[in-house]
């Protein structure tokens, strides 16, 4: 008499099978590319505090324009040049629902008597004080300025944005390029970035949260100016990377448990006694 011995055996469904399979490399693959969307995000966050806690340097020239941009955005830049207000731009913002972000074209004079353009975002407006008109005296100012401000990147308008309304001059998207078509500039070079103009307290100083929290207060204040309001610079970015990334990597659990789970409550899977 033979002793009974017991085997495995997994048959599967060869169906279900393929799309399990398709399934749970999808899953895992958006999983593990939230996973490296994070270390990107860390990367730039680190980028930011690195730079901004930097004092200011020189702006770039149009020849240092190409590789600039990659290495100084979140640096702060000193400059000097002269407002051309008839160009100003308001770009709807979320920033705090303030209003309108303010920006300026900057006419940037150069030792070889050439000048060239930079974009710099003033600060932020109440919808009420979008005209400039409606402003306080002394908002608008003339001749050479200095200024500090961060190199920032231009977005690109895309498929699913909003075109702006120019003859509100209101702009959904902050593209560089459609706002230099708009604003009727001198024929020189216009920089590929623009600089988020900062208060002489903020240059090399990067806010908490808590002292962020108690400065966008201010900005629902339309009394509290004074108008641009600049925005002091903090590290405040989303990265909800990792729960992304947990939630496909739990959901490619939970396909795993309901497969083989499905194959056992049909037979199709498990220990059977054979010789």
């Amino acid at each position: 008499m033979t002793t009974p011995n017991r085997r495995f055996v997994f048959r599967p469904l060869p169906g279900l099978s393929v799309a399990f399979v398709l399934s749970l490399f999808f899953l895992v693959g958006l999983g593990n590319w939230q996973l490296e969307r994070r270390e990107w995000k860390l990367q730039i966050i680190e980028d930011m505090h690195n730079r901004l806690s930097t004092l200011a340097q020189t702006l770039p020239t149009p020849s240092q324009w190409q590789t600039s941009l990659a290495e100084k955005e979140w640096q702060p830049i000193s400059v000097e040049g002269t407002f051309l207000h008839s160009g100003e731009v308001h770009y709807l913002s979320g920033y705090n629902h303030s209003g309108y972000l303010v920006l300026t074209p900057l006419q940037v004079p150069q030792e070889n008597g050439k000048s060239f353009i930079v974009f710099v975002a003033r600060g932020d407006v109440p919808k009420s004080l979008k005209q400039a008109a409606d402003r306080p005296e002394g908002s608008q100012p003339s001749g050479l300025v200095n200024l500090v401000g961060y190199m920032r990147r231009p977005e690109t308008l895309g498929m699913l944005d909003f075109e702006e309304d120019r003859s509100a001059n209101i702009w959904f998207t902050l593209d560089l390029d459609r706002m230099v078509s708009y604003a009727n500039l001198p024929d020189v070079p216009v920089a590929p970035f623009y600089l988020m103009a900062m208060n002489d307290a903020d240059v090399g100083v990067v806010q908490t949260s808590a002292q962020m929290a108690k400065l966008k207060a201010e900005y629902k204040d339309a009394s509290v100016g004074p108008w641009p309001k600049r925005r002091p610079p903090s590290l405040e970015i989303k990265n909800d990377h990792l729960n992304y990334a947990l939630t496909w990597l739990g959901l490619a659990l939970v396909l795993v448990v309901i497969y083989f789970a499905y194959h056992k409550a049909q037979g199709r899977i498990g220990f059977v006694e054979g010789e």
